[in-house]
């Protein structure tokens, strides 16, 4: 979200990743994948690319720190209305910073 902290940013992420020795991005991929979703993760940097191939487990413990996130600060982190450039002037999951874009997705 522009303007927000990154997920890889929140303090739970931090200190679950420092206590782990892994980096917030591979603690949120690593709770991403718990219950067999696939995850497509996106770098063009050689050095992330190989930390998101590393595997990292957490403990049941962590998991639902994580979860907690979620729960507690619900937040759609990537908004294409406003997150991409060019800007997708399309309200795909109504979100308030997507209430000015022209066009609406309707299923």
């Amino acid at each position: 979200m522009v303007g927000e902290p990154l997920l890889v940013q929140h303090d739970t992420i931090k200190e679950i990743a420092s206590r782990i020795g892994a980096t917030p991005a591979q603690v949120i991929l690593a709770w991403a994948q718990v219950g067999g979703h696939s995850v497509i993760p996106k770098s063009v940097t050689a050095s992330r690319i190989q930390e998101n191939f590393k595997e990292v487990e957490l403990s049941k413990e962590d998991f639902e720190k994580v979860e907690e996130i979620g729960k507690k600060e619900p937040r759609r982190f990537n908004i294409p209305y406003v997150a991409n450039k060019p800007r997708w002037p399309v309200n795909i999951f109504n979100e308030p910073e997507e209430k000015d874009a022209p066009h609406k997705v309707i299923v």
